[in-house]
């Protein structure tokens, strides 16, 4: 891993014995000091050089001999430092100082890569335009709320949070490759895999896939294409929304098991992983889609009421739900459904439904 000296303004090269540093988290700007710039004389005719040297100015005056600037510390042009640097980047020590003038209205909330930068190192302060300390995420938890969607109690202790609650995280992200919208949760979920840089929104989909060969956390399968989502209801309230159909609801459409982008969990925000069946589910993941081992459900219930779901027309499939081991917060006892279609005779297997 390579470092930049706050003294000598030269970069460093560590194999075993890392020190302590500081990262500049922050927004890239026009003529930035790119890696093969760092190292010639070049550097000081481009307009990020300044923010460069005020960093490091900055940083030195806190104590810290070493930072890490991603624009300059990593080889981009090679394949594997680059990858495995971008797998690595969430395990920072030190401290992370993004460069805002405004907390709340500052841009560097609305990218990709940032967020795993303010919510990964042990301590992070914001700094004005002039370079000046204007708070912490500590002091600005509330500001940092606003800006974010992330709850203040989250912000401290986002590793207790579901999957689905931190990719809804990212549903306002933006990122400048549609490949690094997956990329840069990577370090925050905790998962390792390979950049295919051309792959488009198939990133997204491998993330999910790995989320569910790591995780037992079933909060990955709810997410929804419009508002208004039918698992955003309890089970209570889908029995109401489907009692009495003969026919297809107009308001569910068979849809992917796995969402193309972030910006599908937007209202995944407060789910939990609670178990309410302690035994194994034995969930399997392949081409075809993914394997559970789970009891089917095709009558709900509701205040002693019972609505047959099969529907009447011969031409639509039948319909079933899955009662998921995970519950919004608000209603820890009411677990979340996910609606199926059945496909296919004497098969078992089933399409789901999402509105």
């Amino acid at each position: 891993m390579r470092l930049l000296n706050t003294t000598t303004l030269r970069l460093e090269q560590f194999l075993n014995i890392m020190p302590q540093y500081a990262i500049l988290s922050h927004t890239w700007g026009e003529q930035e000091v790119t890696f093969n710039d760092i190292s010639s004389s070049a550097r000081t005719s481009l307009k990020a050089w300044q923010k460069v040297k005020n960093y490091c100015k900055l940083a030195r005056s806190q104590g810290w001999q070493y930072v890490g600037i991603d624009t300059c510390c990593i080889n981009k042009a090679d394949s594997y430092e680059f990858g495995e640097a971008i797998n690595s980047m969430f395990r920072c020590d030190g401290k992370s100082r993004p460069r805002n003038s405004e907390v709340v209205q500052s841009r560097w909330f609305t990218r990709g890569w940032t967020q795993q930068e303010l919510l990964a190192p042990p301590f992070l302060a914001f700094v004005d335009s002039d370079w000046n300390i204007v708070g912490s995420r500590e002091t600005c938890t509330l500001a940092v709320a606003y800006a974010t969607t992330i709850e203040q109690k989250d912000i401290q202790n986002f590793r207790s949070c579901s999957i689905s609650t931190e990719l809804s995280w990212a549903s306002k992200r933006q990122t400048t490759k549609i490949e690094d919208r997956a990329y840069s949760m990577m370090g925050l979920l905790g998962v390792h895999m390979p950049l295919l840089y051309g792959e488009g929104k198939n990133a997204f989909v491998r993330l999910q896939h790995e989320l569910i060969r790591l995780f037992n956390d079933e909060t990955v399968l709810l997410w929804t294409t419009r508002k208004g989502s039918v698992f955003s209801t309890n089970t209570r309230s889908f029995a109401e929304r489907m009692g009495g159909r003969g026919r297809y609801p107009e308001w569910m459409v068979r849809e992917s098991l796995f969402a193309e982008s972030p910006e599908a969990f937007s209202e995944s925000n407060g789910l939990a992983v609670i178990r309410f069946h302690k035994g194994l589910r034995n969930v399997g993941i392949s081409n075809d889609g993914i394997s559970l081992k789970v009891e089917l459900f095709q009558r709900f219930e509701d205040e002693g009421s019972k609505y047959q779901q099969r529907l009447s027309n011969s031409r639509t499939p039948a319909l079933y739900a899955i009662k998921l081991n995970c519950a919004r917060t608000s209603k820890p006892d009411d677990p979340m459904i996910l609606p199926l279609a059945a496909t296919g005779i004497g098969h078992p297997v089933y399409e789901v439904l999402r509105t």
